[in-house]
């Protein structure tokens, strides 16, 4: 078992590990098929490659408490990558279930078993009937959207578990509340539940959360599927098997629409999932008691939060600053864009530009004229910071460097990732953790000081700065380097 401080510890790197996968150039199309795997219990990936590629995913695996400790592969040779690999795949699949007995082997394909096209699916086909589990392959495919591997993985459970067996029951008034694997804020939608049971709506499945296949098998029979993010297995369910899908979150001008958290984002969802399945009216006074109970227990806290200056690092529109501003009324002074984190994954300067442009909007819908910093310099940065009056920095990591300066930091991704979940209590914990942050002594860490940072990206060594930008250049015209997998 893996104990609850591993976990924690877990949750405070995941945002370091995802960023060196990213900018070491670590093959991210395997890294989220394996993530898809990892969120099924009784499921075992078997890597369709060469042993480094197995190898390179313990490596640089995605926290410190998990890592992939299972990535069996099929050991494909120079010879295999001539003659093909289907034999050994054969007899990798029936190896590895009389090894390990999973209930689901998945097969994942690397570039070179994508180059040779194997038969994937006459292979697993042909091994089905030798082992006493079930045996689907992603297809190696690059799907729209992102994160590529995870989507193939999943869109593959659909058309290859699910699809054989539909026709499937319906349960009247039901919902899935499906969420990405990994291994932070497995909870986000745990806040939910009571409400929903108590607006009279059935919780079917909770996807990935100690999920297995019989799990899998019962999703069909929900109504509704609740989501973070649009996703194509999702809308294969939607499409294939006949179960809608709201997205909680979106990216747009109105980001009033498009955030899920804080007390209006919750009541706006809890709404519109009431309306869609078609109990509006009854659902509306549970709602309005629930929101109105929410606010009342967040009177004092936004006394002690209104009118504090604060400044937000990368974006304001989705994650804690747009909640702070909109329902604390705290004041916000400026905000600061590094262009290298996205545009180091892919993303072109127009889209970056259109992302900011979107981002100011919505500024202004809430009585906000922030300084605006495209790529300052850390001296730039911290100047403004001061001549604004900004008492906290709503950061992404290096909270040392605002201490430096005699302004206190609230790690607002960490945040987001571990505490920040759709329902109305997260945010009343939110404004408890500023408020945290607020009265707790400025530090000063002069050993974290004598590190060497890159002028551009201070959270990052020049060294590494470096293989971001060797990433980018090997990313360009392709897609990017896609963070997630």
């Amino acid at each position: 078992m893996i104990n609850t401080n591993a976990q924690v510890r877990a949750r405070i790197y995941q945002p370091v590990a995802m960023l060196v996968h990213g900018i070491a150039s670590m093959p991210a199309k395997n890294a989220g098929a394996l993530m898809a795997v990892s969120g099924i219990k009784d499921a075992v990936p078997l890597i369709h490659g060469p042993p480094g590629c197995a190898n390179l995913r313990q490596m640089n695996s995605f926290n410190v408490s998990n890592p992939v400790r299972l990535a069996p592969c099929t050991n494909l040779s120079e010879i295999d990558v001539v003659l093909g690999g289907e034999t050994k795949l054969y007899r990798g699949i029936i190896d590895l279930y009389h090894r390990l007995h999973p209930a689901l082997i998945v097969v994942i394909p690397t570039c070179p078993s994508d180059m040779m096209g194997d038969d994937f699916g006459g292979i697993v086909e042909k091994a089905k009937k030798e082992v006493g589990c079930e045996v689907i392959y992603s297809t190696g495919e690059s799907i729209p959207g992102r994160p590529i591997g995870y989507h193939d993985v999943m869109c593959s459970v659909v058309e290859q578990l699910l699809l054989p067996k539909a026709p499937f029951p319906k349960t009247e008034k039901s919902v899935n509340l499906l969420n990405f694997p990994m291994d932070v804020n497995k909870n986000q939608f745990m806040d939910m539940i009571p409400i929903l049971n108590e607006m009279g709506v059935k919780v079917n499945k909770i996807c990935f959360y100690n999920t297995h296949l019989t799990d899998l098998y019962e999703l069909p029979r929900a109504e509704l599927n609740i989501v973070d993010f649009p996703s194509p297995w999702i809308e294969r369910m939607r499409d294939h098997l006949g179960v809608d899908y709201l997205a909680a979150s979106s990216f747009g001008s109105d980001p009033d629409s498009g955030n899920p958290f804080g007390i209006e984002g919750a009541a706006r969802i809890l709404l519109e999932i009431a309306e869609r399945l078609g109990i509006k009216e009854s659902a509306e006074s549970v709602i309005e008691k629930k929101k109105e109970e929410a606010m009342e227990n967040c009177v004092d806290l936004k006394e002690k939060l209104r009118g504090i200056r604060i400044a937000v690092l990368d974006g304001f529109s989705f994650g804690p600053a747009i909640t702070l501003v909109s329902e604390f009324q705290m004041k916000l002074e400026a905000i600061s864009y590094r262009s290298f984190f996205m545009k180091s994954h892919g993303m072109s300067d127009n889209a970056y530009n259109q992302l900011i442009e979107m981002d100011i909007e919505a500024t202004r819908r809430y009585g906000c004229e922030p300084e605006v910093l495209r790529d300052p310099t850390p001296g730039q940065e911290l100047e403004v910071f001061k001549d604004r009056g900004v008492q906290l920095v709503v950061c992404n990591g290096g909270i040392a460097r605002y201490n430096e300066a005699g302004i206190r930091g609230f790690n607002g991704v960490k945040f987001f990732m571990q505490s920040m979940s759709i329902g109305f209590d997260s945010t009343r914990i939110l404004a408890e953790s500023v408020i945290e942050a607020l009265n707790t002594p400025i530090k000063k860490y002069p050993l974290v000081n004598m590190i060497g940072k890159d002028v551009q990206e201070p959270n990052l060594i020049p060294h590494w700065k470096k293989l971001g930008v060797i990433w980018r250049t090997i990313a360009e015209g392709g897609d990017g380097g896609c963070l997630y997998g």
